[in-house]
């Protein structure tokens, strides 16, 4: 009977899904990371979360995700530091049957799950264009110095290989463009302090600089502690990325002039726990989730402080909330536990009576003991009757508590694009090279997973490449295109036929009705239920 109260109670706790989380690099960006994370787990209840973040240490970092698998993690999320480095312990985990999630970072190959992150190469791309557009106000060649984050992270390589491709694009150009110069291209580890003495160096080899570009807006700052120490901050104009609305981030910087622009760096660990969590549920995921960003100056940074200190508000709310429910919650289970206490006391005071009873009635004469055992039986029976009709009526508690309780996942059944070649894309440049990837973004519209990778790869050519080659026909990326063309073939289907907006955005690509539905608005200025028939 004890085995079987103990069993109950413990059975009344859910499984849950245990999760590995990889970081190496501590700054405010991988805290807020980890935050929204742990705040995702919290509030979805059905995870436990692991860390293993530690400061610039590759090696720790490969550690980490070994321990993980041998612990057989159910999926592990990571940031790779250094995408040579940790790609065979990826790998690894990938080849052991362990989904990983990217965050942030990738890795060369496809030995992974799912990626989530922003396009680095593309915002790159637009702070070298930002500059360009600035320094067009001057007269002169223009000098820049570009602080790069770490080696071996695909986020430095591809933010500066953006970069660089837009200054070579620009100085191709240099009848309409001034010349820009890059003095020098260092590595900072993404830290302040190596960010500053780097800067306060070059300071003093480099007499004329107009500009810097930095990786992060940690790194700007550092630089932008020792130009001021220079004395040189107004000569010298500092580029950052990130945009964190903190208080002292990116947005505050430029509007107090310590940053000239910085560029949204979404942070996405909400995103990455929630990839998880569809993984291990066995339901639809986006393989390839690409957040949106943009530059940030004077022009929209208050706008995203306003945005933020709204949302801080909310966050505020629930979290006041959340405490409220911990604190009933822990009054509950030791409530629960005070009650299963008190029906032990219960039933080891009855044995302990019954047993006096027995001992005491063996010194009577044989009929009287024959007359006490009678007794006793039916007492025996008495209390084992009621012993089971508690345990009933406790088994019947936890079996409507687990009903209630237990919830289930719907699956989303995402099937992509029957007769979709009949989309019609608005032509970058009519010529064979933008014919060729028209018909690639045609044929492959309804699958979710399709990305600038695949059109890259089917071209035979470089992503690089693929990039200069849109930038030389049109103003837009070639994610830009993709996504265009799945909403106006979104917007046709919406407009001529009778399908849902869950059908239709399935079917030209999107895996989640409700991204479809924020991405349809930001096209059109108006949701997709406005657009031809009235859809829920």
């Amino acid at each position: 009977m004890l085995l079987l109260l103990f069993v109950m109670v413990a059975c009344s706790d859910e499984k849950k899904f245990n999760v590995g989380v990889s970081q190496v690099h501590v700054d405010v960006w991988t805290e807020l990371m980890n935050d929204e994370i742990s705040n995702e787990a919290r509030y979805c209840g059905d995870v436990d979360v692991e860390f293993r973040t530690k400061a610039t240490n590759v090696k720790q970092q490969i550690a980490d995700i070994d321990s993980f698998i041998l612990e057989k993690k159910d999926v592990i999320i990571v940031s790779p530091s250094d995408e040579v480095e940790l790609r065979p312990v990826i790998e690894k985990a990938f080849n052991n049957g362990i989904p990983v999630v990217l965050a942030d970072r990738k890795i060369e190959g496809k030995k992974y799950t799912a990626f989530v992150g922003v396009d680095n190469f593309n915002i790159g791309s637009q702070m070298g264009d930002f500059l360009v557009e600035h320094a067009s106000e001057r007269k002169g060649e223009i000098n820049v110095i570009e602080l790069q984050g770490a080696e071996n992270s695909s986020t430095a390589i591809e933010r500066h290989d953006g970069f660089m491709d837009e200054i070579d694009w620009n100085n191709n150009d240099s009848l309409e463009h001034n010349q820009i110069n890059i003095l020098a291209s260092v590595y900072t580890g993404w830290q302040y302090d190596v960010a500053k003495r780097s800067m306060d160096s070059l300071l003093r080899i480099n007499p004329h600089v107009d500009y810097v570009y930095a990786h992060s807006d940690i790194v700007a700052k550092g630089a932008y502690d020792a130009i001021k120490k220079a004395g040189r901050e107004k000569e010298i104009k500092v580029l950052g990325i990130d945009a964190l609305p903190i208080e002292g981030g990116g947005a505050d910087m430029v509007l107090d002039g310590t940053l000239l622009a910085t560029h949204t760096n979404p942070i996405c660990g909400d995103e990455a726990l929630s990839i998880a969590r569809k993984i291990m549920q066995g339901v639809n995921f986006e393989r390839n989730m690409e957040l949106a960003t943009e530059v940030i100056d004077t022009t929209n940074a208050s706008v995203l402080k306003l945005q933020y200190d709204k949302a801080q508000k909310q966050a505020e709310k629930y979290n006041s909330i959340e405490a409220i429910a911990d604190e009933q919650s822990s009054t509950i289970s030791k409530h629960k536990w005070m009650f299963a206490g008190n029906i032990v006391i219960v039933i080891l005071l009855v044995l302990l009576f019954l047993t006096q009873y027995r001992v005491k009635k063996e010194i009577d004469t044989t009929d009287d003991i024959m007359m006490m055992q009678l007794q006793m039986q039916i007492q025996e029976m008495a209390a084992n009757k009621t012993a089971v009709a508690a345990t009933n009526n406790s088994a019947n508690d936890s079996h409507v508590s687990g009903a209630q309780s237990n919830g289930s996942a719907n699956s989303q059944d995402a099937t992509a694009g029957d007769n979709v070649a009949n989309v019609e894309i608005a032509p970058v440049q009519t010529d064979k090279f933008c014919e060729e990837v028209e018909q690639i973004i045609i044929k492959h519209i309804g699958d979710s997973n399709f990305s600038v990778n695949d059109i890259a790869d089917e071209l035979g050519i470089s992503r690089i490449q693929l990039y200069r080659k849109i930038k030389s026909r049109s103003e837009q990326n070639v994610s830009d295109l993709i996504r265009k063309a799945r909403l106006e073939r979104a917007h046709e289907l919406l407009s001529t036929t009778n399908k849902t907006i869950s059908e239709i955005a399935y079917k030209v690509g999107f895996s989640s009705p409700s991204y479809f539905t924020k991405c349809f608005k930001d096209y059109y200025g108006y949701g997709p239920s406005e657009a031809g028939l009235d859809k829920k």
